[in-house]
């Protein structure tokens, strides 16, 4: 298998996850996957998507059009945190070195907006914000050994888990 290559920036190696839920096959899920595809590709990169049932990856296959995203399962990972890391870890081992993970399709994403969540990472190891909803989480490859942990501890489901893992990241971010 050949290994997976992304936008270049300098040396860096760019890739946009989206992580899909039970929503996602609904013509509005679909949509907003196809839009964060479409321009993500425009840009120049790899877009990941990272399905969390097997019989929505399948489906997910059959509709999307062209560009098709790089798809990979996350059927053993229930916990959103825990579906974050393996994301990150996922991306990082094929040769990534800049990540951004949305955890869902972000309605009337614009390039702009990934070129701003990309950019962020120039000057921090780890950038996070909510956009339409959607948690956006970009990270540089080095940081991951110390903020995997927190990005999996974070109960995300839970009112102030945003406030929380931006006090926790904001604390790692200190000590570098």
């Amino acid at each position: 298998m050949g290994r997976v290559t992304g936008v270049r920036v300098g040396d860096m190696q760019q890739a946009l996850i989206v992580l899909t839920g039970q929503h996602v096959v609904q013509p509005d899920g679909i949509r907003a996957i196809q839009a964060a595809v479409a321009v993500f590709s425009t840009w120049g990169g790899v877009a990941f998507i990272a399905y969390h049932d097997a019989h929505h990856g399948a489906q997910l296959r059959k509709i999307l059009s062209a560009p098709l995203p790089r798809f990979f399962p996350q059927v053993a990972r229930p916990v959103l945190g825990e579906r974050f890391t393996q994301a990150f870890a996922y991306t990082f081992i094929q040769g990534f070195d800049r990540v951004v993970l949305m955890n869902e399709p972000v309605a009337g994403l614009q390039v702009g907006d990934i070129a701003r969540w990309f950019s962020a990472l120039e000057s921090g190891g780890v950038h996070m914000e909510e956009a339409n909803g959607a948690i956006v989480i970009g990270l540089k490859r080095e940081y991951f050994p110390s903020v995997g942990g927190v990005i999996e501890g974070i109960a995300w489901d839970q009112a102030g888990a945003r406030g929380e893992a931006l006090r926790m990241l904001s604390l790692i971010e200190m000590q570098r």
